[in-house]
């Protein structure tokens, strides 16, 4: 869990720095509608990309327990079920 956050929090550090870079030598050298339509874009897909972990966050327990129920009902079936008796 620990290693996991320290990862994301590092992807976040170096994510924000080299956007934040980019776009402003972007907007520094460009003041088109395009280029500012880009920029918003870019932005916004960056941090679409950070918000996922976050959001998906609280669906991974259900997740996990149907695949272990999942697991479960595969066993019930080949007992239940088996060929070989």
């Amino acid at each position: 869990m620990i290693y996991s956050v320290c990862l994301y929090l590092t992807m976040l550090v170096i994510l924000w720095f080299t956007t934040g870079v980019r776009l402003q030598n972007i907007m520094a050298t460009h003041r088109h509608f395009n280029v500012m339509f880009f920029v918003c874009m870019a932005v916004s897909y960056f941090l679409i990309i950070l918000a996922i972990p976050v959001i998906n966050w609280p669906e991974a327990n259900s997740i996990a327990h149907y695949l272990s129920n999942w697991a479960r009902f595969q066993v019930s079936y080949v007992i239940g079920f088996s060929w070989t008796k």
